[in-house]
């Protein structure tokens, strides 16, 4: 870790702790928007406003922006986990992934160049992680998600991208081409 703390190595979870934790951290991560505390430190209950302007999944950013390639590893070493083998919860957090790029493409477009090498960044990392799903047959292919990927991807302009989109799209041959190709137009320029 990077933080140079060790990871538990003491007595197990106690009975029920393991199939809580997994399932308690995975909503943690993937939840919308934070909880807003309903009572102030005075004691006195405040209304509960409507969060439309709070980013949509903080929890998953702030892990994404603290360390995206290694956050992205603990998961594609952990795709064999029980948490991850019900109710489609690997291809869940992997459309939650692609929406995250999208949010900071669509908050890009509002506010100028801002965010844009975060989502390049995110972009660049997630091709490579996508695929390494799809060899291992993990998640389903969803060619309309994927061509959004590839284009947000080929927008970041890296060099080294260009392999993994075209190994996403052998491993999906329903990307649609002529987006991808418009994107890497878009891109040269």
């Amino acid at each position: 870790m990077q933080t140079g703390i060790s990871y538990f190595t003491g007595d197990p979870l106690p009975g029920h702790y393991h199939e809580v934790v997994p399932i308690e951290t995975y909503k943690h991560i993937i939840q919308l928007r934070r909880q807003s505390p309903s009572v102030t430190f005075e004691g006195q209950s405040q209304p509960q406003s409507p969060t439309t302007a709070q980013e949509a999944y903080p929890n998953l950013r702030v892990l994404l922006k603290f360390d995206t390639a290694q956050f992205l590893n603990v998961v594609r070493t952990a795709v064999d986990a029980p948490i991850f083998s019900v109710d489609g919860r690997l291809k869940r957090l992997v459309d939650v992934l692609i929406g995250v790029v999208e949010a900071i493409a669509e908050k890009e477009m509002e506010n100028g160049r801002e965010g844009e090498e975060e989502r390049c960044r995110l972009a660049s990392e997630l091709v490579p992680f996508v695929c390494s799903l799809l060899e291992r047959e993990v998640i389903s292919k969803d060619p309309h998600l994927f061509t959004q990927l590839v284009e947000r991807a080929l927008e970041s302009g890296g060099g080294m991208i260009e392999k993994d989109v075209l190994e996403l799209m052998r491993l999906v041959p329903e990307i649609d081409e002529q987006r991808v190709l418009d994107a890497a137009m878009r891109s040269e320029r």
